[in-house]
Protein backbone atom coordinates (compact mmCIF):
# COMPACT_ATOMS: atom_id res chain seq x y z
CA UNK A 1 0.00 0.00 0.00
CA UNK A 2 2.80 2.63 -0.98
CA UNK A 3 4.38 2.60 2.59
CA UNK A 4 1.13 2.89 4.49
CA UNK A 5 0.47 1.00 7.30
CA UNK A 6 -2.28 -2.02 5.95
CA UNK A 7 -5.74 -2.03 7.95
CA UNK A 8 -6.68 -4.95 10.70
CA UNK A 9 -8.17 -7.69 8.92
CA UNK A 10 -11.88 -7.19 9.07
CA UNK A 11 -14.91 -6.31 7.13
CA UNK A 12 -15.03 -3.00 5.77
CA UNK A 13 -17.10 -0.90 3.04
CA UNK A 14 -17.42 -2.79 -0.15
CA UNK A 15 -15.92 -0.09 -2.68
CA UNK A 16 -18.28 -1.36 -5.20
CA UNK A 17 -21.29 -1.59 -3.67
CA UNK A 18 -22.56 0.18 -0.76
CA UNK A 19 -24.84 -1.91 0.93
CA UNK A 20 -22.42 -4.55 1.00
CA UNK A 21 -18.95 -5.10 3.20
CA UNK A 22 -16.15 -6.88 2.33
CA UNK A 23 -14.02 -9.00 4.27
CA UNK A 24 -9.76 -7.98 4.03
CA UNK A 25 -7.30 -10.62 5.32
CA UNK A 26 -4.57 -8.25 6.30
CA UNK A 27 -3.08 -8.21 2.93
CA UNK A 28 -5.38 -7.94 0.33
CA UNK A 29 -9.70 -8.29 -0.43
CA UNK A 30 -11.15 -11.60 -0.19
CA UNK A 31 -14.44 -12.73 -2.59
CA UNK A 32 -16.13 -12.65 1.13
CA UNK A 33 -18.68 -9.99 1.35
CA UNK A 34 -21.98 -9.36 3.56
CA UNK A 35 -24.93 -6.83 3.90
CA UNK A 36 -23.79 -3.83 5.10
CA UNK A 37 -25.79 -3.40 8.32
CA UNK A 38 -25.87 -6.91 9.10
CA UNK A 39 -23.50 -8.89 11.66
CA UNK A 40 -20.53 -9.89 9.91
CA UNK A 41 -19.39 -13.67 9.65
CA UNK A 42 -16.56 -14.10 12.22
CA UNK A 43 -13.43 -13.60 10.71
CA UNK A 44 -11.55 -16.59 9.58
CA UNK A 45 -8.64 -15.40 11.57
CA UNK A 46 -8.37 -16.18 15.75
CA UNK A 47 -10.56 -13.20 16.76
CA UNK A 48 -13.24 -14.09 19.00
CA UNK A 49 -16.97 -13.49 17.93
CA UNK A 50 -17.58 -11.21 21.16
CA UNK A 51 -14.81 -8.82 19.72
CA UNK A 52 -15.83 -8.90 16.27
CA UNK A 53 -19.43 -8.38 16.84
CA UNK A 54 -18.33 -5.11 19.39
CA UNK A 55 -15.83 -3.77 16.34
CA UNK A 56 -19.26 -4.70 13.86
CA UNK A 57 -21.15 -2.54 16.53
CA UNK A 58 -19.04 0.44 16.06
CA UNK A 59 -18.15 0.03 12.83
CA UNK A 60 -22.00 0.24 11.61
CA UNK A 61 -22.39 3.53 13.17
CA UNK A 62 -19.20 5.12 11.69
CA UNK A 63 -20.53 3.86 8.33
CA UNK A 64 -24.21 5.26 8.43
CA UNK A 65 -22.61 8.85 8.73
CA UNK A 66 -19.00 8.98 6.89
CA UNK A 67 -19.20 5.86 4.75
CA UNK A 68 -18.69 7.46 1.48
CA UNK A 69 -15.75 9.99 2.96
CA UNK A 70 -14.13 6.97 5.20
CA UNK A 71 -14.09 4.98 2.04
CA UNK A 72 -12.40 7.83 0.19
CA UNK A 73 -9.75 8.58 2.40
CA UNK A 74 -8.76 5.47 4.01
CA UNK A 75 -8.81 2.87 1.57
CA UNK A 76 -9.06 4.67 -1.92
CA UNK A 77 -5.96 3.23 -2.95
CA UNK A 78 -6.93 -0.27 -1.98
CA UNK A 79 -9.58 -1.66 -4.47
CA UNK A 80 -11.14 -4.93 -4.95
CA UNK A 81 -9.49 -7.17 -7.46
CA UNK A 82 -11.64 -6.79 -10.60
CA UNK A 83 -10.63 -10.35 -11.77
CA UNK A 84 -12.09 -11.85 -8.27
CA UNK A 85 -15.88 -12.13 -8.26
CA UNK A 86 -17.53 -12.68 -4.96
CA UNK A 87 -18.89 -16.41 -4.79
CA UNK A 88 -22.68 -16.84 -5.47
CA UNK A 89 -22.86 -18.97 -2.58
CA UNK A 90 -21.58 -17.02 -0.02
CA UNK A 91 -23.50 -13.94 -1.46
CA UNK A 92 -26.37 -16.06 -0.72
CA UNK A 93 -25.52 -17.05 2.58
CA UNK A 94 -24.62 -13.58 3.66
CA UNK A 95 -28.60 -12.04 2.17
CA UNK A 96 -30.18 -15.32 4.17
CA UNK A 97 -28.78 -13.88 7.46
CA UNK A 98 -30.89 -12.81 10.44
CA UNK A 99 -34.00 -10.64 10.99
CA UNK A 100 -31.94 -8.14 13.16
CA UNK A 101 -29.93 -7.58 9.26
CA UNK A 102 -33.16 -6.96 7.67
CA UNK A 103 -33.80 -4.25 10.03
CA UNK A 104 -31.03 -2.64 9.40
CA UNK A 105 -31.47 -2.21 6.06
CA UNK A 106 -34.82 -1.19 6.65
CA UNK A 107 -33.99 1.63 8.91
CA UNK A 108 -31.71 2.75 6.17
CA UNK A 109 -33.93 2.67 3.11
CA UNK A 110 -36.37 4.70 5.64
CA UNK A 111 -33.86 7.31 5.91
CA UNK A 112 -32.77 7.43 2.72
CA UNK A 113 -36.53 8.02 1.77
CA UNK A 114 -37.01 10.73 4.43
CA UNK A 115 -33.43 12.11 3.07
CA UNK A 116 -35.05 12.12 -0.60
CA UNK A 117 -38.09 13.59 0.74
CA UNK A 118 -36.32 16.42 1.93
CA UNK A 119 -34.33 17.44 -1.21
CA UNK A 120 -36.75 19.48 -3.10
CA UNK A 121 -36.07 20.65 -6.08
CA UNK A 122 -36.27 24.52 -7.26
CA UNK A 123 -38.56 25.32 -10.00
CA UNK A 124 -36.83 28.11 -11.90
CA UNK A 125 -38.92 31.45 -11.44
CA UNK A 126 -40.88 32.07 -14.50
CA UNK A 127 -39.85 35.35 -15.75
CA UNK A 128 -42.87 38.30 -16.21
CA UNK A 129 -42.55 40.27 -18.90
CA UNK A 130 -43.87 43.78 -18.30
CA UNK A 131 -45.47 45.69 -20.93
CA UNK A 132 -45.49 49.20 -20.27
CA UNK A 133 -48.56 51.61 -21.49
CA UNK A 134 -47.45 54.55 -23.77
CA UNK A 135 -48.43 57.95 -22.66
CA UNK A 136 -50.08 61.02 -24.37
CA UNK A 137 -47.12 63.90 -25.23
CA UNK A 138 -48.31 65.68 -27.89
CA UNK A 139 -48.29 69.56 -26.87
CA UNK A 140 -46.42 68.58 -23.93
CA UNK A 141 -42.60 70.68 -23.76
CA UNK A 142 -40.12 68.28 -24.75
CA UNK A 143 -38.56 68.63 -20.70
CA UNK A 144 -41.84 66.94 -19.11
CA UNK A 145 -42.60 64.48 -21.68
CA UNK A 146 -38.80 62.77 -21.69
CA UNK A 147 -39.69 62.87 -17.80
CA UNK A 148 -42.80 61.12 -18.35
CA UNK A 149 -41.35 58.51 -20.91
CA UNK A 150 -38.04 58.02 -18.59
CA UNK A 151 -40.00 57.29 -15.59
CA UNK A 152 -42.01 54.29 -17.34
CA UNK A 153 -39.10 52.46 -18.24
CA UNK A 154 -38.99 53.60 -21.89
CA UNK A 155 -35.93 55.36 -23.54
CA UNK A 156 -36.39 58.70 -25.69
CA UNK A 157 -35.44 60.06 -29.08
CA UNK A 158 -35.71 63.90 -29.78
CA UNK A 159 -35.75 65.06 -33.79
CA UNK A 160 -36.12 68.74 -33.65
CA UNK A 161 -38.38 69.99 -36.79
CA UNK A 162 -38.62 73.53 -38.11
CA UNK A 163 -42.48 74.94 -36.69
CA UNK A 164 -44.24 77.84 -36.13
CA UNK A 165 -45.49 76.29 -32.74
CA UNK A 166 -43.67 77.20 -29.31
CA UNK A 167 -40.55 76.07 -29.71
CA UNK A 168 -39.72 72.94 -27.24
CA UNK A 169 -43.20 71.54 -27.75
CA UNK A 170 -43.95 67.75 -28.87
CA UNK A 171 -45.88 68.03 -31.85
CA UNK A 172 -46.13 64.15 -32.62
CA UNK A 173 -44.49 60.77 -31.15
CA UNK A 174 -43.89 57.76 -33.23
CA UNK A 175 -45.94 55.68 -31.14
CA UNK A 176 -49.34 56.11 -30.41
CA UNK A 177 -50.86 56.77 -26.62
CA UNK A 178 -51.92 53.75 -24.96
CA UNK A 179 -49.97 51.61 -27.20
CA UNK A 180 -48.24 48.83 -25.33
CA UNK A 181 -44.20 48.37 -25.54
CA UNK A 182 -41.42 46.58 -23.35
CA UNK A 183 -39.49 48.16 -20.62
CA UNK A 184 -36.74 50.00 -22.76
CA UNK A 185 -38.62 50.37 -25.97
CA UNK A 186 -37.42 53.63 -27.49
CA UNK A 187 -39.96 56.42 -28.39
CA UNK A 188 -39.08 59.16 -30.85
CA UNK A 189 -40.68 62.77 -30.49
CA UNK A 190 -40.83 65.05 -33.06
CA UNK A 191 -40.08 68.85 -31.35
CA UNK A 192 -40.74 71.78 -32.79
CA UNK A 193 -37.86 74.18 -33.17
CA UNK A 194 -37.23 77.40 -35.04
CA UNK A 195 -38.32 78.50 -38.01
CA UNK A 196 -35.04 79.43 -40.43
CA UNK A 197 -33.89 82.97 -41.32
CA UNK A 198 -33.37 84.32 -44.75
CA UNK A 199 -29.60 84.86 -45.56
CA UNK A 200 -29.26 88.30 -47.02
CA UNK A 201 -28.01 88.05 -50.62
CA UNK A 202 -28.62 91.92 -51.84
CA UNK A 203 -25.60 93.21 -53.72
CA UNK A 204 -23.91 89.48 -54.25
CA UNK A 205 -23.69 88.12 -57.69
CA UNK A 206 -27.52 86.18 -58.64
CA UNK A 207 -25.19 82.90 -58.86
CA UNK A 208 -23.53 83.18 -55.37
CA UNK A 209 -27.18 84.79 -53.54
CA UNK A 210 -28.95 82.14 -55.17
CA UNK A 211 -26.42 78.96 -53.84
CA UNK A 212 -27.01 80.60 -50.59
CA UNK A 213 -30.65 80.43 -50.40
CA UNK A 214 -30.61 76.77 -51.92
CA UNK A 215 -28.42 75.59 -49.43
CA UNK A 216 -30.19 76.99 -45.89
CA UNK A 217 -33.28 75.15 -47.40
CA UNK A 218 -34.93 77.37 -49.31
CA UNK A 219 -36.57 77.65 -53.70
CA UNK A 220 -35.36 80.36 -55.26
CA UNK A 221 -37.25 82.12 -58.01
CA UNK A 222 -34.82 85.20 -60.16
CA UNK A 223 -36.80 87.97 -61.80
CA UNK A 224 -34.28 90.06 -64.40
CA UNK A 225 -34.85 94.10 -63.85
CA UNK A 226 -33.74 96.05 -67.14
CA UNK A 227 -31.25 98.89 -66.13
CA UNK A 228 -29.09 101.40 -67.39
CA UNK A 229 -26.21 101.42 -65.37
CA UNK A 230 -24.04 99.61 -62.68
CA UNK A 231 -23.30 95.69 -62.83
CA UNK A 232 -24.91 92.79 -64.50
CA UNK A 233 -26.74 89.84 -62.97
CA UNK A 234 -26.35 91.80 -59.09
CA UNK A 235 -29.21 90.82 -56.28
CA UNK A 236 -31.18 94.49 -56.30
CA UNK A 237 -33.65 93.25 -53.95
CA UNK A 238 -35.08 90.38 -52.20
CA UNK A 239 -38.21 88.86 -50.84
CA UNK A 240 -38.56 87.98 -48.00
CA UNK A 241 -36.18 90.30 -46.51
CA UNK A 242 -32.91 88.92 -45.18
CA UNK A 243 -33.16 87.94 -41.04
CA UNK A 244 -37.06 87.31 -41.67
CA UNK A 245 -37.90 83.85 -40.44
CA UNK A 246 -39.55 81.55 -43.18
CA UNK A 247 -40.53 77.98 -43.51
CA UNK A 248 -38.15 75.40 -45.34
CA UNK A 249 -38.98 75.29 -49.13
CA UNK A 250 -40.54 78.85 -49.18
CA UNK A 251 -39.83 80.55 -52.10
CA UNK A 252 -37.47 83.80 -51.72
CA UNK A 253 -38.16 85.75 -54.84
CA UNK A 254 -34.52 87.77 -56.64
CA UNK A 255 -34.90 91.16 -58.43
CA UNK A 256 -31.35 90.67 -60.58
CA UNK A 257 -29.52 93.70 -62.48
CA UNK A 258 -30.30 93.09 -66.45
CA UNK A 259 -27.78 96.47 -67.81
CA UNK A 260 -28.94 97.93 -71.24
CA UNK A 261 -27.28 100.90 -72.07
CA UNK A 262 -29.56 103.62 -73.78
CA UNK A 263 -28.95 104.49 -77.31
CA UNK A 264 -26.72 107.40 -78.12
CA UNK A 265 -28.81 110.50 -78.35
CA UNK A 266 -29.36 111.53 -82.36
CA UNK A 267 -27.46 114.05 -83.65
CA UNK A 268 -28.44 118.38 -83.49
CA UNK A 269 -29.85 118.90 -86.05
CA UNK A 270 -27.28 122.13 -87.76
CA UNK A 271 -29.82 124.99 -87.11
CA UNK A 272 -29.99 123.99 -83.56
CA UNK A 273 -28.05 125.77 -81.06
CA UNK A 274 -26.08 122.77 -78.99
CA UNK A 275 -26.72 121.49 -75.76
CA UNK A 276 -30.32 122.20 -75.58
CA UNK A 277 -33.03 119.55 -75.96
CA UNK A 278 -35.72 120.51 -77.38
CA UNK A 279 -34.13 122.11 -80.33
CA UNK A 280 -33.55 126.14 -80.47
CA UNK A 281 -32.54 127.74 -83.91
CA UNK A 282 -29.85 130.19 -83.42
CA UNK A 283 -30.05 133.44 -81.87
CA UNK A 284 -29.11 136.66 -79.95
CA UNK A 285 -30.97 135.42 -76.71
CA UNK A 286 -33.46 133.24 -75.04
CA UNK A 287 -35.19 133.69 -72.39
CA UNK A 288 -38.16 131.20 -71.03
CA UNK A 289 -41.70 131.65 -72.59
CA UNK A 290 -44.19 133.41 -69.86
CA UNK A 291 -41.44 135.05 -68.27
CA UNK A 292 -39.58 138.49 -67.83
CA UNK A 293 -37.08 137.96 -69.94
CA UNK A 294 -36.73 140.50 -73.42
CA UNK A 295 -36.01 137.67 -76.01
CA UNK A 296 -35.45 138.11 -78.81
CA UNK A 297 -36.14 134.32 -78.69
CA UNK A 298 -38.37 132.65 -76.20
CA UNK A 299 -38.24 128.91 -75.14
CA UNK A 300 -41.54 126.46 -74.23
CA UNK A 301 -40.02 124.55 -71.42
CA UNK A 302 -38.41 122.57 -70.10
CA UNK A 303 -35.29 122.18 -71.95
CA UNK A 304 -32.96 119.83 -71.03
CA UNK A 305 -29.36 121.01 -70.93
CA UNK A 306 -26.85 118.50 -72.58
CA UNK A 307 -23.89 120.59 -72.47
CA UNK A 308 -22.67 124.35 -72.11
CA UNK A 309 -26.49 126.65 -71.38
CA UNK A 310 -25.22 129.95 -73.97
CA UNK A 311 -28.64 131.35 -73.12
CA UNK A 312 -28.60 131.05 -69.08
CA UNK A 313 -31.25 129.14 -69.07
CA UNK A 314 -30.72 126.59 -66.44
CA UNK A 315 -30.55 129.61 -63.30
CA UNK A 316 -30.50 126.89 -60.90
CA UNK A 317 -28.06 124.48 -61.85
CA UNK A 318 -30.25 121.14 -62.50
CA UNK A 319 -30.26 120.33 -65.83
CA UNK A 320 -33.72 121.47 -66.47
CA UNK A 321 -34.82 125.00 -67.73
CA UNK A 322 -38.02 126.50 -68.15
CA UNK A 323 -40.06 123.79 -65.95
CA UNK A 324 -43.08 126.02 -65.33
Amino acid sequence: MNGQSMPPPGWYPDQRDVTLVRFWDGRQWTPRTAPAFAPAPAAPTGTSGSSLRARWQGFRLRTKVLMVVAALVVFGAVMPDEDVPPPAADEQTSRSSGSDSSSDVDDVEESTADEQDEVVEEQPAEEVVEEISVPALRSQPVAEARSSLLSAGLDVKIVRQPSWQPVGQVLKQDIEAGAALLAGAVVTLVVAAPMPRVPGVLGKAAAAGQAALTQAGFTVNVVKQTVSSGANNVVLSQTPAATQQAAPGSVIRLVVSNVVAPPPPPPAPANCTPGYQPCLAPATDYDCAGGSGDGPGYANGPVYISGSDPYDLDNDGDGVACES
